[in-house]
């Protein structure tokens, strides 16, 4: 079962919760796949008398990658450059490691047979303007081992059980580069423009070899 807090979020122990958002910026995703609806509902209209906001998901894996597609694209850069948030999602250099995020992730919902994950477009036109940091960013702050590496770490790991083909080196970099700045060590530039440069070639690699399958297929 998973019960997703939108944003606005940290693990203060396996399995605790602790939200920091405002009560009416808080929605919560509420699912699973071998839970019966009934049970959902009882633990929706818990949430509903807590006054917590809440949807009951019929596809709670897609809710899942979905929020990992935000969570690589966004929080791990905001964690990165001490920047906010919207920041992140706005900047123009960061668009071609957002598209690789989000085409690494979709090759991981089709192998794992989730189709319909956000594209780039339908991604960026979410409303991200609210100028705060990733709770990523604040476990840096706060001298916590920062959430941000396992979910670095484990879509690397689940990406090379499957034998997935897409690349995964800027992701490789930003792993690095997470146990680097736990130990109070700035990230430099470079670094980041490696990100971009590995990003870019990913895309340009993935869409070469479309095009050779579609020229094979015909």
């Amino acid at each position: 079962m998973a019960i997703m807090p939108i944003m606005g979020s940290n693990i203060v122990s396996p399995g605790v919760i602790k939200v920091i958002s405002p009560p009416d910026k808080i929605k919560t995703i509420i699912g699973a796949k071998f839970i019966d609806q009934m049970k959902l509902e009882l633990i929706s209209k818990a949430f509903d008398d807590a006054q917590i906001k809440n949807t009951v998901s019929d596809n709670i894996s897609k809710n899942l990658l979905e929020k990992l597609q935000f969570s690589l694209a966004v929080n791990v850069m905001s964690a990165l450059l001490d920047k906010h948030n919207s920041q992140v999602f706005q900047d123009e250099e960061n668009q071609v490691y957002i598209k690789y995020v989000i085409e690494f992730v979709n090759n991981l919902g089709n192998a794992l047979g989730i189709k319909d994950l956000r594209d780039y477009k339908i991604f960026k036109s979410l409303n991200i303007s609210e100028a705060r940091y990733s709770s990523m960013h604040e476990d840096y702050k706060n001298a916590k081992v920062p959430e941000i590496k396992v979910i670095v770490s484990a879509p690397l790991e689940l990406s090379s059980y499957l034998n997935l083909t897409f690349p995964t080196k800027p992701l490789e970099i930003i792993e690095k580069l997470l146990f680097f700045k736990d130990n109070n060590n700035s990230v430099s530039l470079e670094k980041i423009q490696e990100i971009y440069y590995e990003s870019e070639l990913a895309i340009n690699i993935t869409e070469v070899s479309l095009n050779m399958v579609g020229e094979v297929s015909a």
